[in-house]
């Protein structure tokens, strides 16, 4: 069996899964792969394909929402790294400067985690 035939069964395993978890197939197919999507129970949907989720927008003003909410997810993902990241060096800091540093930094993180978590709770 070759590799394209092979990644084609793996796509049909999952679909089949996909479907005895409750999945829905929709009409819609991936715009990489052309394989059918399947909308999770959670409402996320995805292509069994490719592994990816995908999502559906039915006008430009919907794509620049969607663009808009995974950009506003992305940077609180590095915020929270960033905090996660200072609050280690916090721990081992002995230098009182570093630690007056630290705090700064810190403070300003989560000042910006605030203000991105009150955009995207509009």
């Amino acid at each position: 069996m070759n590799m394209s035939a092979r990644a084609g069964n793996d796509a049909i395993k999952r679909m089949a899964e996909l479907l005895k978890r409750g999945a829905t197939m929709l009409s819609d197919v991936c715009p990489i792969c052309k394989t059918p999507l399947f909308r999770l129970n959670t409402g996320e949907v995805i292509c069994p394909q490719c592994e990816r989720r995908i999502f559906l927008a039915k006008d430009d003003h919907e794509v620049e929402a969607i663009k808009r909410g995974l950009l506003l997810k992305s940077t609180e993902d590095v915020i929270l790294s960033k905090i996660e990241e200072i609050t280690v060096a916090l721990q081992d800091e002995r230098n009182l400067e570093m630690v007056i540093r630290y705090l700064e930094i810190l403070k300003s993180l989560l000042e910006n985690l605030e203000k991105i978590r009150n955009l995207t709770s509009r």
